[in-house]
């Protein structure tokens, strides 16, 4: 069963936007910002402040962190699809951050699209990648998304 998502907007090539609905309607945007080696983004979502930025690290008040997590994904796997070499990468700055990321993707795995793989880098491990099923839980650093037909580069 597909979980409720919110209605997205793209705005631009590697930007999207949506409403989290509740107590106070909050603007969220998602980012792909590219890095420097072709093919690699950095996913950026939190909410829209003023001049563009994103403010990563604030947590929505209204109660729909799942929401808009399945939501994020969602565009994740679209990015994707369109972008079948695109190697999606993203961060915890925060333990919190960490912890809501693993917990997403352990106990939500069955929403990503079978032609995606998810990793893990473990901290002190700069070299190694982990399938998130098999990772330490409170270790990672950077999670990684990308088509199950690129999974072996």
């Amino acid at each position: 069963m597909k979980q409720e998502l919110y209605t997205y907007t793209r705005e631009t090539y590697v930007s999207y936007s949506f409403i989290s609905k509740g107590k106070k309607d909050q603007l969220i945007t998602v980012e792909f910002v590219a890095a420097v080696v072709p093919d690699i983004f950095h996913l950026a979502f939190g909410f829209h402040l003023p001049a563009g930025h994103v403010n990563e690290l604030a947590g929505t008040v209204n109660g729909d962190w799942l929401k808009v997590m399945i939501t994020v994904m969602d565009i994740v796997e679209a990015f994707i699809t369109e972008n079948p070499d695109a190697l999606v990468v993203f961060y915890g700055e925060t333990h919190v951050q960490v912890e809501r990321y693993m917990r997403m993707l352990k106990t939500h795995a069955l929403l990503f699209n079978p032609a995606f793989c998810a990793y893990v880098l473990p901290h002190g491990q700069p070299d190694t990648l982990l399938s998130f099923e098999t990772a330490p839980y409170r270790e990672n650093v950077l999670f990684v998304i990308k088509a199950k037909a690129n999974a072996e580069t």
